[in-house]
């Protein structure tokens, strides 16, 4: 809770690096957030019922350590108007303030050299905002808490670009990322990874649609190849793995267990009639032994020979 501290107005220079009270004529109140036995407050401007009034200067020392110095509007010893505050990491805010904090229209540069340009609520970025970021990514869309939450648009330097759905500043809900090299995710995302039902189409036309798990194929989809053979079927860790169906352009298919990408476990192989060319056992990909495998030991409809 802010405290009024009692200063002397002063009316000529100050030198930054430690506070300078020279010349005052009068006592003014400034309200200053958390005060210590070493505050110091030098305010160059008006006063009014003993309470900082006006446009003018203020520079908040801690003993002799700068922390900020705010040029603009006062109101009953408070920031209230229009400002410009730079702090003692060097940021710098150009900004509305209502009660003694930024609130409403305002632009942040960092000193490392990112900006922000949109709206503020108590000294948060808090609804439309645009944060340009030094190395040239940018981010337009909505905040919540200095945070990106809602809609919005991530245009990366790297030549990618996300829009769709933020909470607590990321990628979470639903989205669309783009590739540079023009591969698209849409679907949904957890925690800035695809997660959920999605679709994953790539430049070279293959795709896939299905489950995602942090970024990979996990559970039941279906891959498509662009010359037209398909995988349909379980996922792990964007391999084949579990049960599945792999069909070939001309109609010939294996229906059978996977692991690690491969043929393992109990299979059957048909020719493009439908008709069972071997059943058995396969063990990495190769035949290990035949025998009469049951076609509903597959459990989901569509690994089914029909």
């Amino acid at each position: 809770m802010n405290k009024y501290i009692y200063l002397p107005v002063l009316l000529f220079v100050h030198t930054f690096g430690f506070a300078q009270m020279v010349g005052s004529t009068q006592g003014c109140l400034v309200s200053v957030d958390k005060p210590t036995q070493e505050t110091q407050i030098i305010w160059t401007g008006g006063c009014k019922e003993g309470l900082a009034e006006g446009r003018g200067k203020l520079v908040w020392f801690e003993g002799d350590k700068f922390v900020s110095a705010y040029s603009g509007d006062m109101a009953k010893g408070k920031w209230e108007g229009n400002g410009n505050l730079t702090s003692s990491d060097g940021d710098n805010y150009v900004a509305e303030f209502r009660n003694d904090n930024i609130n409403g229209q305002g632009t942040h540069t960092t000193i490392s050299g990112n900006k922000y340009d949109g709206e503020f609520k108590d000294g948060k970025y808090d609804g439309k905002g645009i944060y340009t970021r030094s190395n040239g990514d940018i981010y337009i869309g909505q905040w919540k808490g200095g945070k990106k939450n809602g809609k919005g648009i991530d245009t990366y330097a790297h030549g990618a670009v996300y829009d769709g759905d933020f909470q607590d500043g990321k990628r979470n809900g639903q989205g669309t990322y783009t590739y540079k090299n023009g591969d698209k995710y849409v679907g949904g995302f957890k925690d800035d990874k695809f997660n959920g039902q999605g679709t994953h189409r790539y430049a070279n036309g293959n795709k896939y649609v299905g489950e995602f798990k942090d970024n990979m194929f996990n559970g039941q989809g279906t891959y498509a190849f662009a010359n037209g053979n398909k995988y349909m079927g379980e996922f792990k860790d964007d391999k084949f793995s579990g049960q599945g169906a792999f069909t070939y352009t001309n109609g010939g298919k294996y229906v059978s267990e996977w692991s690690d990408g491969k043929l393992n476990g109990r299979g059957i192989q048909y020719d493009p009639s439908g008709k069972i060319l071997w059943s058995g056992v396969y063990l990495d990909g190769k035949q290990a032994h035949a025998e009469d495998v049951d076609p509903n030991v597959f459990g989901f409809e569509g690994l089914k020979q029909k």
